[in-house]
């Protein structure tokens, strides 16, 4: 009987934390900014792969002409010529590779690492990413609502929620699935008390500096965008939320592929977890930070 008592009680642990985590879950927002802030130079990554033109024609269209002045690469990873005489309509660049390795993240890395080298050889260096997966249209004030938290010279990391247009989606909407809970009440509580959150990939910007400072954005695992944000945790970096709709996407249609998403999320929670061994890492998280991602990665 008392085993079956402790069983039961358990869960109020976690539950007792969660409230302590979702006490407060108001997010500031800075004022909006109608040019670089302090002459930051901005750059738009659209990484894309095997999407069709309905898909992509619209990001591109609406990234190209969002304000503060910007460049736009599509970083097609699928060496489509159609993606090419796309993007020359648009006037936006087009970028691809030779070795198609390590996915997303790879493709990414390989736009960084032309971006560092036209630098060095003297063209004007960018200091901030946007990140747009190919189907989130963003709406016009992307950047001007976002690009104000890096007066903080200490941030990395803005992210913004991903919300969906596509009615009858398996997740629903982005409101009232699991992502609409995650984007807008666990993320706008993980902003106060140093917790932060994490890259989610898509409708997010990062210093360019602090993703070179940790060596890229990370390979090891098949969910970059966390991993990368514990490294711009351990090296001193700090991250926000901001919490207004700033793109629309597309959510899994089927529950096929719902599942297809939600098993490279969980194969890359475990990968994260072994890899930076998060039951021991408290030397180096704060006890928010540290809870969140044990138990983020865990459930």
């Amino acid at each position: 009987a008392w085993f079956l008592v402790v069983f039961e009680a358990f869960p109020v642990i976690g539950l007792t934390l969660r409230a302590v985590t979702m006490w407060n879950l108001d997010c500031a927002v800075p004022a909006p900014v109608t040019e670089a802030v302090t002459g930051l130079r901005a750059v738009v990554f659209i990484p894309t792969y095997n999407e069709p033109v309905e898909g992509i024609a619209p990001t591109i269209a609406a990234a190209s002409v969002l304000e503060p002045a910007h460049e736009t690469w599509v970083l097609d990873d699928g060496d489509r010529p159609w993606v090419r005489e796309l993007c020359d309509s648009y006037g936006v660049r087009y970028v691809r590779r030779d070795e198609h390795t390590h996915a997303k993240a790879g493709n990414m890395n390989h736009a960084l690492d032309l971006m560092y080298a036209e630098a060095e050889s003297g063209a004007e260096p960018i200091d901030i990413v946007a990140v747009l997966d190919c189907d989130h249209v963003p709406l016009p004030h992307f950047l001007t609502a976002t690009l104000g938290w890096f007066h903080d010279p200490k941030l990395a990391l803005v992210q913004g929620p991903q919300t969906y247009y596509n009615s009858g989606a398996f997740d629903d909407d982005g409101d009232t699935g699991d992502q609409g809970v995650f984007f807008h009440v666990q993320l706008p509580a993980r902003h106060w008390d140093g917790a932060g959150p994490f890259w989610c990939g898509s409708t997010s910007l990062i210093r360019v500096s602090a993703l070179r400072e940790v060596g890229g954005i990370s390979t090891e695992t098949i969910v970059e965008d966390m991993h990368t944000t514990l490294k711009l945790i351990r090296g001193g970096w700090k991250t926000a939320y901001h919490h207004q709709v700033l793109a629309l996407g597309l959510a899994p249609d089927t529950p096929e592929q719902y599942l297809l998403q939600r098993r490279r999320w969980g194969m890359g929670s475990m990968q994260v977890l072994v890899h930076e061994r998060l039951w021991a890492a408290k030397k180096w998280l704060s006890w928010r930070n540290f809870y969140e991602y044990l138990n983020g990665t865990v459930w």
